[in-house]
């Protein structure tokens, strides 16, 4: 029965493909913000996962289609330059040349923080962010604390 109501929404292989290509092409790209491009990419390699490398027919599209995206983001502005001054055909005008220097960036954008903090961690020996000390219970605070509670909630007492 389940086979007979899928046949309903059954579309071409090819055709699927195809669909799925245009998705790629149309995942918004928020801002320049680390966060949002981490989010754009993420959402690529979703969509990444589902295509064959061979079902991608226009790499140069691809390429295009992910500088204009990224062309006028500052992090990677020398790197962009090295792409525009690169002649037509060279190794830095492809999609994964590009795609490289986008997730190197992320992957390394806190790397001197932290290494700051993991040595200002070893030389004070006090590490950052731990989690703060409690302040300690008054003896009326760990008797409530200590009697066992059901699931109705605390026994009452019989007098």
């Amino acid at each position: 029965m389940f086979a007979m109501m899928s046949i309903r929404f059954r579309i071409e292989r090819q055709r699927g493909k195809q669909l799925t290509i245009l998705h790629l092409y149309a995942v918004p790209l928020v801002s320049l913000k680390n966060n949002d491009i981490q989010q754009f990419l993420d959402r690529c390699r979703l969509i990444f996962a589902k295509l064959k490398a061979s079902e991608i027919k226009d790499h140069g599209l691809l390429y295009t289609w992910l500088f204009e995206k990224f062309k006028t983001w500052a992090p990677i502005r020398s790197k962009i330059e090295r792409i525009r001054a690169a002649p037509e055909g060279s190794r830095r005008r492809t999609f994964n040349y590009l795609w490289a220097i986008i997730t190197d960036h992320l992957r390394n954008v806190h790397e001197d923080a932290n290494y700051e903090n993991i040595s200002t961690a070893l030389q004070s020996f006090k590490i950052g962010g731990a989690v703060a000390k409690t302040p300690a219970k008054t003896p009326s605070e760990r008797s409530r604390s200590s009697k066992p509670e059901g699931p109705a909630g605390p026994k009452k007492q019989k007098q």
